[in-house]
C-alpha cells in the first residue's frame, strides 16, 4: 500500500514521507523524479515508436501517481531538482504574525485588492504563511477543483494570482 507512510515534522512543516519502497537505499532520496520527464518532448524526436509509447505510459503513470498524492489535503513538496520529497504537508508557522494578502488583479499596473486569507483552504493558507515567512519563494497551488494559483512575496506583501494558465497558447491548435 503506497499510503503506508511516515509522518515527518521539521521546523517549517509537517508532511508524510513516501514509503521505503519508493526510496533509493544508498542515497536516501525518492526514486520518483519528475525531472526525467521535463525534456520529454525534446527526446521524442530520437525515439522509436515503441520507446515513445513506453515513455508516454511512464509519464501518464507518474502524473497519475502525483495526482493521487494531491488527493491528500496539504501540499506536495518537491526539491529544486524536482525530486518528490513528501505530501500531505501542513506548513507550521504559528509564531509569525499574520500578513496581509492581496489578490493581484492587473500585474502590469500593479492593481490589487486585500483578501481575507481565512476564506481559503489549507493548501492556500499554508502557502500564504510560508511565503510570508520565506520571501524568496513562489508557490503554485493546485486546488481540488483544478484551478491553479500563484502565491509570492512582493516587498513584504503576500500576493495571490488566481487562474494561472499552464498551457502554452502557441502549442494549442485552433
Amino acid at each position: 500500500n503506497w499510503l503506508a507512510q511516515t509522518n515527518c515534522t521539521t521546523r517549517w512543516m509537517r508532511y508524510w514521507l513516501l514509503p521505503n519502497t519508493c526510496w533509493h537505499n544508498r542515497i536516501n532520496q525518492p526514486a520518483l523524479s519528475i525531472c526525467r520527464f521535463l525534456n520529454f518532448y525534446e527526446r521524442l524526436l530520437r525515439l522509436t515508436d515503441f520507446q515513445v509509447e513506453h515513455a508516454q505510459q511512464k509519464l501518464a503513470e507518474t502524473s497519475e501517481f502525483i495526482g493521487k498524492l494531491s488527493g491528500v489535503d496539504g501540499a506536495i513538496i518537491f526539491r529544486t531538482d524536482f525530486i518528490l520529497e513528501g505530501f500531505g504537508t501542513e506548513i507550521l508557522m504559528d509564531k509569525i504574525k499574520p500578513s496581509k494578502v492581496y489578490k493581484v488583479l492587473d500585474p502590469i499596473k500593479k492593481h490589487k485588492e486585500e483578501l481575507d486569507s481565512e476564506q481559503f483552504g489549507m493548501r492556500h493558507r499554508s502557502a500564504m504563511r510560508l511565503v510570508s515567512a520565506v520571501p524568496d519563494i513562489a508557490i503554485f497551488v493546485v486546488s481540488q477543483d483544478g484551478g491553479i494559483s500563484l502565491i509570492w512575496n512582493e516587498n513584504g506583501e503576500v500576493c495571490f494570482k488566481t487562474g494561472v494558465k499552464t498551457t502554452n497558447v502557441n502549442m494549442v491548435s485552433p
